[in-house]
C-alpha cells in the first residue's frame, strides 16, 4: 500500500470501500499484488482508495469475496481528464474555426453598395465594376480604387464617383451630371462654352482643362482641350477632349408694362367649325359670329380620298381698359418673366434678383434675372 498519489498518465480509479475490518482486505490486496494508492479512512466502516486500471478487475472480485461493497467514484488519470474535456475543446476549437475563417473573409468583398444614382441604371454601374473585378468574392488588396472611379466616371450621366471600402462592403458614390443626355459617338478637339459664365465645376475625363474654377468665360472661350500638355507647356499628344464644365449664368427676362391701357381678355365662350377641302375646293368657313376671337385649328388628311378637314377652334376675346398701380403692374411683369425663363430653364432653379425701372411716364420695364448653376459645354 502506497500513500503518494500514483502518476496520472498510467490511469486509475478511486473506489469508496464498505464494511468493517477493512485492514483484512488491505493485507490481502497484498498479497496478492495488488497495490493501492492514496489510502483515506472516511469512517469506521467507510474507506476510500485509489486502483490502477490493470488491478480494477482482481480488486472488485476479492472485495466481493470478503464481504465488502466496493463502488467507484471516479475515474482518474490523462485519458480521463481528456475525456471529459472533450465537449468544451469542441467548443473551443470551432470558435478558433469560427475566428480564423472570419479573418480570412475580412480581406475580400462580399457586399458592392451603390448610392447616388437615380437616372443611371444600377446594373451599368454594377457591370462595369465587375468588369474591372471589383464584384462579391474579390480580394480587396487587388483593388485599384483610381481606376475603378475613373471607369465609373465614362459612364452615361455620371459627373463624379467615390469608390471605399467598409469592412466586407465595397461603397461606390456617384454624382449624377445635371443634364443627363447620351454621350455622342465621336468627340471634338475642343469644347468651348455656350455661354458667358463663372466656372464652379470641372470634370475631365480626357485631355486638358484650358480654364480653372472661379474664372469667368465669355461664349465661345475654349474650356478644354483634347491635346495632353507637359508642365513644359508643349502638347504631349493630341486626341478629342471628354468632360463636362459647369458654371454659373445670368439669365434674363425683360417685360414692359403700361400702367394704363387697353387689353384683350377671353369671355369663355367658345365655338368651332369644320372646312372641308378637296382638290383644292374648300366646302365651309369660320362661323363663330365673334367681333374679335382667338383662332387655332387642326387640319386631318382622309385616306384614301385627299380631302382634308380643318377644325377652327374660337375663343371669343374682348377689349378692357385697364389701370394699374405701379406694385400691380410690377408683380404682373414679375410672373411674366419667371414664365419665359421656366420654359427656358427647364428643372433649374438659381437665384433671382428683379430691376424695376421707369421707361416713360406710366410705362415700367422689370428685369428679372436668375443666375443659376448649369452644363455650358
Amino acid at each position: 500500500m502506497r500513500k503518494e498519489y500514483y502518476p496520472k498518465s498510467v490511469g486509475g480509479s478511486e473506489y469508496k470501500i464498505t464494511g468493517l475490518n477493512q485492514n483484512r482486505l488491505l493485507g490481502e490486496l497484498m498479497k496478492s499484488g495488488v497495490t493501492v494508492y492514496n489510502v483515506r479512512r472516511v469512517s469506521r466502516s467507510e474507506l476510500c482508495l485509489e486502483v490502477r486500471n490493470r488491478d480494477v478487475v482482481e480488486f472488485t472480485a476479492m472485495s466481493e469475496k470478503l464481504g465488502f461493497e466496493a463502488t467507484r467514484v471516479k475515474k482518474l488519470g490523462t485519458l480521463s481528464a481528456v475525456s471529459k474535456m472533450l465537449p468544451r475543446m469542441g467548443f473551443v476549437v470551432a470558435l478558433a474555426l469560427m475566428i480564423a475563417c472570419y479573418f480570412i473573409a475580412s480581406g475580400f468583398v462580399w457586399r458592392v453598395e451603390i448610392v447616388g444614382n437615380e437616372r443611371v441604371d444600377y446594373y451599368a454601374i454594377s457591370d462595369v465594376l465587375a468588369a474591372s473585378g471589383a464584384k462579391t468574392g474579390a480580394s480587396k488588396n487587388t483593388l485599384d480604387f483610381d481606376s475603378l472611379e475613373s471607369e465609373l466616371r465614362g459612364i452615361d450621366g455620371i459627373a463624379e464617383a467615390t469608390v471605399t471600402v467598409s469592412g466586407t462592403t465595397l461603397k461606390v458614390s456617384v454624382v449624377e451630371s445635371l443634364d443627363f443626355v447620351p454621350r455622342p459617338s465621336g468627340g471634338k478637339e475642343t469644347l468651348v462654352s455656350l455661354y458667358d459664365a463663372e466656372i464652379t465645376r470641372i470634370v475631365l475625363r480626357r485631355g486638358s482643362a484650358l480654364v480653372k474654377t472661379g474664372q469667368r468665360v465669355f461664349a465661345g472661350t475654349p474650356l478644354l482641350s483634347g491635346n495632353l500638355i507637359g508642365t513644359d507647356g508643349e502638347i504631349i499628344t493630341g486626341g478629342y477632349a471628354d468632360g463636362e464644365v459647369y458654371g454659373k449664368v445670368v439669365f434674363r427676362e425683360s417685360v414692359t408694362v403700361a400702367l394704363n391701357g387697353v387689353r384683350t381678355t377671353e369671355t369663355g365662350r367658345q365655338k368651332k367649325s369644320t372646312i372641308l377641302g378637296i382638290f383644292g375646293l374648300k366646302i365651309g368657313k369660320r362661323s363663330d359670329g365673334f367681333e374679335l376671337a382667338e383662332i387655332s385649328e387642326e387640319t386631318k388628311t382622309l385616306a384614301p380620298i385627299p380631302i382634308r378637314v380643318t377644325t377652327l377652334y374660337a375663343k371669343e376675346l374682348a377689349r378692357e381698359e385697364y389701370s394699374l398701380d405701379r406694385s400691380q403692374a410690377v408683380e404682373e411683369a414679375k410672373s411674366v418673366a419667371r414664365a419665359r425663363l421656366a420654359e427656358r430653364l427647364v428643372g433649374a432653379g438659381g437665384e433671382e434678383t428683379v430691376i424695376v425701372r421707369d421707361i416713360s411716364d406710366g410705362v415700367i420695364c422689370v428685369d428679372v434675372f436668375i443666375t443659376s448653376e448649369i452644363l455650358i459645354t
